[in-house]
C-alpha cells in the first residue's frame, strides 16, 4: 500500500516483530476511500467507520493482539493529518487486546484534532491497569467521544471506580457500557450517587449488566434503590441495561416505583433476572402510569409465568408508548399468550413482540395467532406488529413456528 499510512504500518510491524495483516492494510485503505468519497459528495461532516471486530471472518481465527493494534494506530496517525477525518465509530470488539493495545487507542484519542464519536473495545483482555489510558482520555473528554462500550473486560472494582471518577469531569459522553467487567455494588452506588447529584449531566444510556457478586456484596434491593434515586433526580438517563442483575420481585418493585416518578426513561433491558408475578405486576403498573415513556421493554428470561403475563397484558392494553416488548423464555402458558396477543391487537404504538422461545402456545393462543395475525398484510410495517412466530395448519390443527424479526 504505497501511502504514509501503509508505510508507517509496515514499519511498525517490522519494529514489533510481526507480519503485516492484509485485513489491516485493507482497513487503512478503506479509511482513505471513505474520506475521499465523503469529500467528493460534499458530506464533510459524515464520519468514517473502522470495523475491526474480531468476529469478522478474516480475523475470527487470528484476532488482533496488542502488537497488531499498536502497529495499526501508528499507521493511522502517520497517514492522516489531525482533523482531516472524523470517525463515526472505531470497533475493536472481540479481540485479544490488553494494556498495550488499550494505551495505543488512548494515545490516538488524545491526539489533538482527532474526533471519534463511538469506541467499542468490548470483549477483550483489558484489566484495571490497562483501562487507565482510556479513563484519562475520558476524563479530558478527548476526541469528543459520545459512546464507549468497554463491557466484558476484567477491569474489576478498581477500574470501574476510575471510570466513575472520570465521568465527573466528562460532559460529552452519552452512552457508557461497563457490563460484565467485574464491577461491584459499590461502583454502581458511586456511579448512581454521582449522577443523582448531577455531577455529570451528559449521560443518556447506561449498561450495567452482570455485576460481580461476593458474600459481602450489598443486597440487590439496596443497589436498585440507588439506581432508582438516580433515575428520579437525573432526568437525562433514557436507557438502562440491567441484564443478569440478580433482580427478584422486591428489587423489581423498587425499580418500578421510581420509574413512575420520571418520564425520561424510554428503554429498560433486564433479561436473565428472576422477577415473577409481583415484579411483572409492578411493570404492568408502570405501563399504565401517566409518567410512562417506555418504548422498549425487555423482560426475557425471567420467571414471569402465566399470571405475570396476564398482568402485563392488562397493562399493555392501557399503554400508548411501548414499541418493542420481549417476553421470550418466561414459561408463559396458553392464557397469558392469548391475552398478550389480544392486548397487542390494534395497539397504537407496538411494533415488535417476542413471545415464542420457551413459552407454551396452547389451542386458544395458536388459533388466535392464526385468525388474528398481528403483522397482518404489513409484515410488521406501519400499522402492524412484527412477531417472532407464525402459524400454519397441519391436519386441521393450528401449529406455531419461530421466525426471525
Amino acid at each position: 500500500m504505497p501511502s504514509p499510512a501503509g508505510d508507517a504500518y509496515a514499519q511498525a510491524c517490522e519494529e514489533g516483530g510481526i507480519t503485516p495483516r492484509p485485513f489491516l492494510v485493507g482497513a487503512l485503505r478503506s479509511i482513505r476511500v471513505q474520506a475521499e468519497n465523503n469529500e467528493n459528495e460534499g458530506e464533510g461532516d459524515q464520519g468514517v467507520v473502522v470495523n475491526l471486530n474480531g468476529s469478522n471472518k478474516p480475523l475470527f481465527k487470528a484476532r488482533l493482539t496488542d502488537a497488531d493494534v499498536v502497529a495499526f494506530f501508528k499507521g493511522l496517525q502517520a497517514g492522516f493529518a489531525p482533523g482531516e477525518i472524523v470517525f463515526d465509530e472505531i470497533n475493536l470488539s472481540r479481540n485479544r487486546i490488553g494494556a498495550e493495545g488499550a494505551q495505543a487507542v488512548a494515545d490516538f484519542l488524545s491526539t489533538e484534532g482527532v474526533r471519534v464519536a463511538a469506541l467499542n473495545i468490548s470483549h477483550n483482555d483489558i484489566d484495571a491497569e490497562g483501562i487507565l489510558g482510556i479513563v484519562e482520555a475520558l476524563s479530558t473528554s478527548a476526541a469528543g467521544l459520545v459512546s464507549i462500550d468497554m463491557s466484558a473486560n476484567d477491569i474489576g472494582a478498581k477500574g470501574s471506580m476510575e471510570v466513575v471518577a472520570a465521568l465527573e469531569t466528562n460532559q460529552c459522553l452519552w452512552h457508557l457500557d461497563i457490563g460484565h467487567t467485574g464491577f461491584e455494588s459499590s461502583a454502581v452506588i458511586a456511579l448512581c450517587d454521582m449522577l443523582r447529584h448531577r455531577r455529570n449531566t451528559s449521560l443518556r444510556s447506561l449498561g450495567l449488566s452482570t455485576p460481580y457478586v461476593s458474600k459481602r456484596s450489598i443486597p440487590c434491593a439496596t443497589v436498585i434503590e440507588h439506581i432508582g434515586l438516580m433515575l428520579k433526580h437525573n432526568r437525562g438517563i433514557q436507557a438502562l441495561n440491567l441484564t443478569s442483575f440478580r433482580m427478584d420481585d422486591r428489587a423489581a418493585e423498587i425499580l418500578c416505583a421510581y420509574l413512575c416518578t420520571t418520564n425520561s426513561v424510554e428503554r429498560v433491558v433486564m433479561p436473565k433476572n428472576n422477577i415473577g408475578f409481583k415484579g411483572a405486576s409492578a411493570f404492568a403498573a408502570v405501563l399504565v402510569d401517566r409518567n410512562c415513556s417506555l418504548r422498549h421493554l425487555d423482560l426475557a428470561r425471567n420467571n414471569i409465568a402465566d399470571d405475570g403475563a396476564v398482568s402485563l397484558a392488562q397493562g399493555l392494553a392501557r399503554n400508548a408508548t411501548v414499541e418493542e416488548l420481549d417476553l421470550a423464555d418466561n414459561n408463559i402458558e396458553d392464557e397469558g399468550l392469548l391475552q398478550l396477543q389480544t392486548a397487542a391487537t390494534n395497539h397504537g404504538s407496538l411494533r415488535k413482540l417476542r413471545l415464542f422461545a420457551s413459552n407454551h402456545f396452547g389451542t386458544r393462543a395458536c388459533e388466535y395467532a392464526h385468525e388474528h395475525p398481528l403483522a397482518g398484510d404489513t409484515e410488521g410495517g406501519e400499522g402492524g406488529v412484527a412477531v417472532d412466530f407464525t402459524s400454519f395448519v397441519v391436519d386441521g390443527e393450528v401449529q406455531i413456528a419461530r421466525v426471525d424479526i
